[in-house]
């Protein structure tokens, strides 16, 4: 498997921010191939148990695929997955539902991570992400934008009320009309519209950077 790193550190990010993880930062992005980085290395099975090995198993918290898109590198991903002994956590931008289903009986926890232009194959997934043991749409907000949360949130509602919704403020937050706090409580509002289960979690990538556990 092609990733640009493999660190024990805390999660910066979504439903388990600020637990103890560890993290597999996946290659390539088909949201955003900007963040791609040229030379990723390979992640072999080898190294991945001897990374595994190294954390504190009392801490560890789960096993982190992110990045990047993981379900990119579905035929990998579940090769390294066998036989399954720690708790799996996927981040996934929702757009590969097929794959997604592929992996539900080997995984603990997904997350989807919500990017414009995949609103068909994200409602997919929401739909598969039910057979998982634990999981939530993450939400990054940078601006409002009233129309995006409502109709994103209307159709998760016609799956579930009850799924988890999470508002994840970034750190490098800007607003061209109100105050970054006013924000927050209104996209939180019009999430709560829809959805029963909603929360902010602020992104904290910038709080730990650096900080290798």
């Amino acid at each position: 498997m092609k990733i640009n790193s493999i660190e024990y550190k805390f999660q910066t990010s979504g439903l388990f921010s600020g637990h103890p993880q560890l993290i597999v930062d996946c290659a390539f992005d088909n949201a955003n191939a900007s963040q791609d980085i040229k030379d990723p290395t390979d992640l072999t099975k080898v190294v991945y148990k001897d990374a595994i090995k190294k954390c504190n198993k009392k801490l560890l918290q789960a096993v982190s695929f992110q990045g990047g898109e993981p379900l990119l590198q579905i035929d990998s991903l579940k090769a390294l997955l066998k036989p399954k002994k720690d708790p799996i956590l996927i981040k996934t931008n929702g757009s590969l539902p097929n794959h997604l289903l592929e992996i539900v009986e080997q995984i603990d926890f997904v997350e989807l991570v919500y990017h414009p232009g995949f609103d068909e194959a994200f409602l997919e997934s929401i739909s598969v992400a039910q057979f998982v043991g634990q999981s939530a749409v993450v939400y990054p907000f940078q601006t409002l934008d009233r129309e995006e949360v409502t109709r994103m949130t209307q159709l998760i509602s016609s799956i579930s009320i009850d799924i988890p919704f999470i508002v994840q403020p970034q750190m490098k937050y800007t607003s061209k009309h109100t105050s970054p706090d006013s924000d927050i409580v209104k996209c939180f509002n019009y999430a709560r519209q829809n959805l029963s289960n909603v929360r902010v979690v602020p992104e904290l990538k910038n709080l730990f950077q650096g900080i290798v556990i």
